[in-house]
């Protein structure tokens, strides 16, 4: 039999109590109930404030805390923060519109990209955390469009151009679009987070739903490690070495609830969200506490937002 002192070089520290601000991978013996317990991080979803509307194909950026939604289907130009409890408007975009994306906080915010009754668009639009003033416009007007970075710093990749699938991606410096290196494949449908220069991009339609993890450099495209199932229309969050992706359409079902964590290497499907569905949004920032955000049910709009939380939990070992 092996011995935990011989395979880990330290002993299992014996308690009559479990012990004060247990850390992550912690082990214990406890004595008063005589068994072993541990301390993994397990990340669950709970229940948020419902959003104002029913609503599908909005932006949506920042954090768990202090999230922006913007724009969305039905087509319409209102944002709303979130503060971790509850809703309040903000200040309206310029122009409505829905199948756009967002990046930055909630007070240095940039939405580009939509559809609107006139067709795609290439406009961008700046947000100070209380109004949006228009920027110079994208190369392309595109739809399904999705990004990775911040207000001055940003790329946008995939998303639809005419009729088309596209593989163009721009960069944003705070003024400008740049036309840049295109990513290896023509694709609407995938998600995107992370910096200008450590950006992940997932899934998507090729036409068909994809596993494919999409990693950007601020230069060149490369290919991680791929999803446990294909899928498009999802939601996304967090860097290129600790991102999230959930909900979204996949081949089985075309309102998953499933939710995938990625390392930097591989893909691990971890808890299941309480609603399936597509063309959902989230607060974009961190993969250990973000947002889902409204919604495609199959059929129907959703209202329904879930918060996403990473904590260290105390388990005890079954030892049978």
């Amino acid at each position: 039999m092996s011995i935990y002192r011989t395979l880990k070089g330290y002993s299992v520290k014996k308690t009559e109590d479990d012990p004060d601000n247990v850390k992550e991978g912690q082990i214990w013996y406890e004595s008063t109930e005589e068994v072993i317990k541990l301390a993994p991080k397990i990340g669950a979803w709970a229940s948020g404030a419902n959003f104002p509307a029913t609503k599908r194909l909005l932006a949506g950026f920042g954090t768990q805390t202090a999230a922006i939604a913007a724009g969305g289907s039905p087509n319409n130009a209102l944002t709303f923060h979130y503060n971790g409890s509850a809703w309040t408007a903000g200040g309206d975009l310029n122009t409505s519109k829905n199948s756009l994306d967002g990046v930055g906080t909630q007070t240095a915010g940039l939405v580009f990209g939509g559809n609107s009754p006139g067709g795609r668009l290439n406009e961008s639009e700046e947000y100070d955390g209380s109004s949006w003033t228009e920027g110079n416009n994208m190369n392309s007007s595109r739809s399904d469009s999705h990004g990775a970075g911040l207000q001055t710093a940003s790329v946008a990749a995939f998303g639809v151009i005419g009729t088309s699938r596209t593989n163009k991606t721009e960069e944003y410096d705070g003024t400008s679009w740049s036309e840049v290196t295109n990513a290896p494949t023509s694709n609407d449908g995938t998600r995107g987070s992370g910096t200008l220069t450590a950006g992940i991009f997932t899934g998507g339609d090729t036409p068909d739903r994809v596993t494919t993890t999409y990693l950007y450099d601020g230069t060149n495209w490369t290919t991680g490690g791929a999803m446990p199932q294909a899928l498009s229309k999802h939601a996304a969050s967090g860097t290129q070495t600790a991102a999230l992706v959930f909900g979204g359409a996949s081949p089985a079902a075309d309102a998953e609830v499933d939710t995938a964590a990625y390392d930097g290497t591989s893909w691990t499907q971890i808890a299941d969200m309480a609603t399936g569905r597509q063309e959902l949004n989230g607060a974009d920032a961190s993969s250990t506490a973000t947002l889902a955000i409204c919604g495609e049910l199959q059929p129907g709009n959703s209202n329904a937002v879930e918060e996403f939380t990473e904590a260290v939990t105390t388990r005890t070992a079954d030892l049978s």
